[in-house]
């Protein structure tokens, strides 16, 4: 299973490090810009980068268990 894995583990360290990480920094960047939030807020972008992550991973796993379970041998 893990071997088949590929494509999404992939995607994973994508979002991990790219797709959510910048545009999340971004948008709490503007809002200490407008006075909006403190400085400290920056520091919660990795940890909601991580749990957005973690729940796209938790759904890609089920979809790869499930295709797992429904595969049969002739």
């Amino acid at each position: 299973m893990a071997l088949n894995a590929g494509p999404q583990s992939l995607v994973i360290s994508l979002l991990r490090q790219f797709v959510l990480v910048i545009p999340v920094a971004y948008v709490f960047s503007n809002m200490v810009i407008a006075g909006i939030a403190s400085k400290s807020i920056i520091w919660f972008t990795f940890m909601i980068a991580e749990v957005l992550t973690a729940l796209v991973g938790y759904i890609m796993l089920k979809k790869i268990i499930q295709n797992s379970l429904s595969f049969k041998v002739i």
